[in-house]
């Protein structure tokens, strides 16, 4: 390659004293032992009975052959 590619020539004439200094903070902060226990406390709810569960229906029955037998001589 040569050296009249114009990104080269401009990384040669880019003057590092042009750029802004900025401070970094830390945004993700690591959680303590103090704040996982405020964290905890917070989203604790008084406690609550859960709603009663509905009653089960019967389960259905399946005719067996006696049953089947007996209704027929019922009819009879």
């Amino acid at each position: 390659m040569s050296d009249s590619n114009p990104v080269n020539q401009e990384v040669e004439q880019f003057n590092k004293q042009k750029l802004k200094k900025t401070n970094t903070q830390e945004k993700n902060h690591l959680p303590t032992k103090e704040g996982s226990k405020e964290t905890e406390e917070s989203h604790e709810s008084p406690s609550i009975d859960p709603p009663p569960l509905p009653a089960r229906l019967p389960s259905p029955t399946i005719p067996t052959s006696a049953s089947v037998f007996c209704a027929t001589l019922s009819l009879l």
